[in-house]
């Protein structure tokens, strides 16, 4: 009789949890994808704006420089790959937030990212690109894009990624393209 029940209870626990891993995956699909932009040239994801400023080239440059260096504390600009008031080039990374359990917020790794910017006759493009997780060695997150379809996991990564990167470029748009005062 009690082995009945303990096979019961065990068969009873297992369709239960089979149902709450079925609902997981149809809320995965319900849930909105992250807009993931791909550059058509490199096909890595990146995010972009541009913008047109009345300040010199050489003031956006100073300005923009100054950001790369106060806005993310593990921003380094790679001076090999800067032209004086032109472009600036730099690498930061930061920590990639997973699903919220209860109060607590998991880091599901460390993100890193380079930051292009471009400066032209007053037009600055500025481009978040190469996101990868820090490792031995370059591991692109490209991968992930199918799997997100089918895990909360990556789509919550996607999203978390792009609403990181539009508050980094609007940071930076609010910083370099200050009006000059009349």
């Amino acid at each position: 009789m009690i082995m009945i029940k303990k096979i019961a209870s065990i068969c009873l626990l297992s369709l239960i949890g089979l149902g709450l891993m079925a609902q997981t995956k149809s809320e995965v699909k319900k849930m909105p994808m992250a807009t993931v932009p791909l550059n058509n040239e490199t096909q890595l994801i990146s995010y972009t704006t541009t913008f047109t400023s009345e300040l010199s080239d050489s003031a956006l440059y100073k300005r923009a420089v100054h950001w790369y260096k106060t806005e993310n504390k593990s921003m380094r600009i790679q001076n090999e790959n800067c032209v004086q008031n032109q472009k600036i080039t730099g690498r930061a990374e930061c920590d990639l937030l997973g699903i919220k359990d209860g109060k607590e917020q998991p880091t599901e790794g460390r993100l890193k990212f380079t930051v292009n910017t471009e400066i032209k006759n007053g037009k600055v493009t500025v481009e978040i690109t190469r996101f990868n997780i820090q490792d031995a060695r370059y591991t692109p997150i490209e991968p992930w894009l199918k799997l997100q379809e089918n895990d909360l996991k990556y789509k919550y990564s996607f999203i978390f990624i792009e609403e990181y990167s539009k508050k980094f470029l609007e940071s930076f748009v609010t910083s370099v393209n200050v009006q000059k005062t009349k």
